[in-house]
Order: C-alpha cells, then sequence, then structure tokens
C-alpha cells in the first residue's frame, strides 16, 4: 500500500518523531515528549523520574489517519554497559510508545537499526553522521541543526538533533 504520511520514530527518553509528507516535501521533527513523574518512595538525590509523556504523544499523533499513515520504529535492545535499570527505562519507554501505536491502530514496522543505516549507507557510522546526512537531503530542514540557548529559545543540543536526524532516516526506510 502507498501511505501518504510516514513517521519515522527513534525510540527512548532522549528520542525523537519525524513526519514526512508529501513525498518528504514537508518534514515535522519533534523531540520525544517526556514528563517528570515523583517517586512513590523518593530515591538518593533523585524526587522525579522521567518517562514518556503518552499523552503528549498522543495529541501529536491523533491528527494523522492510521489508513493513510504507516509508522517504521527502530527496534531497541539494552547495552552491555546499560545497567539493568538504565535498560529497564529505555524498554519502558520503547514499550509505551508502541502500545500507543497500537491503540490508534497504525500500521509499524519495526526496523533493526543495522538495517535503516545500511538503507541509507551509514552501517558504521555515528549519530553526527546522521545529522550531517540529513541536512544533506533536506537543507531546509528545521530542527537538524543545533541552537544556543537564549531568553526566547530554549535550544537544541546536539545530541538531541542527531536524534531528530535518526528519525528522518527511520522514517525514510
Amino acid at each position: 500500500m502507498n501511505y501518504k504520511i510516514k513517521i519515522g520514530i527513534d525510540p527512548g527518553l532522549s528520542g525523537a518523531i519525524a513526519v514526512l509528507m508529501d513525498n518528504c516535501k514537508n518534514i515535522r521533527v519533534f523531540c520525544m515528549p517526556v514528563k517528570r513523574q515523583p517517586w512513590s518512595k523518593p530515591r538518593k538525590n533523585k524526587t522525579f523520574q522521567q518517562m514518556v509523556d503518552i499523552e503528549e504523544l498522543m495529541i501529536e499523533l491523533k491528527i494523522f489517519s492510521p489508513s493513510e499513515t504507516i509508522i517504521n520504529i527502530e527496534t531497541v535492545t539494552g547495552m552491555p554497559t546499560d545497567g539493568a535499570h538504565r535498560a529497564f527505562i529505555f524498554g519502558g519507554a520503547f514499550y509505551s510508545v508502541l502500545t500507543l501505536l497500537n491503540i490508534m491502530g497504525f500500521k509499524v514496522n519495526y526496523i533493526a537499526p543495522a538495517t535503516w543505516k545500511a538503507k541509507v549507507g551509514l552501517t558504521l557510522a555515528d549519530k553526527e553522521d546522521s545529522r550531517q546526512l540529513v541536512l544533506r537531503l533536506f537543507p531546509d530542514i528545521e530542527g537538524i541543526t543545533p541552537v544556543r540557548k537564549t531568553k526566547i529559545k530554549t535550544g537544541l543540543t546536539k545530541a538531541m538533533c542527531q536524534g531528530r536526524a535518526e528519525a528522518v532516516l527511520i522514517g525514510l526506510y
């Protein structure tokens, strides 16, 4: 089926969502919505935990028709260097997003990082290479270039922009 809208999702709390419309002539990219939740029992030096803001993500996605939209989501696994807690948080974010997409009725493709990176020619590349590729493919795209923090703008860090770029490339897959 030929879908009018492709959405790429780089899951996780520092991930991003890219919406590609009109054969990639119109691209909107935004960070994964995250909220801070107080711990039921405060932990040492931690009074809040972060989690995906599912309500906000649903608001962002409900304007798209599931019959006209395909979603590509990067599959995730824990890294050997991650502790159990971090891996649990990462997996929780992934499955929270996945559950929402299924409830909303979207067609979802699961894509391993090595698979989409090979398709765009970034097999041994790091996240900065992804950002540079997106800037070459879509020079007018917004939200991929870091912005200094000012009183008016909250700013985009380089890491945030790299996650956004990867979401665009996942959407292109």
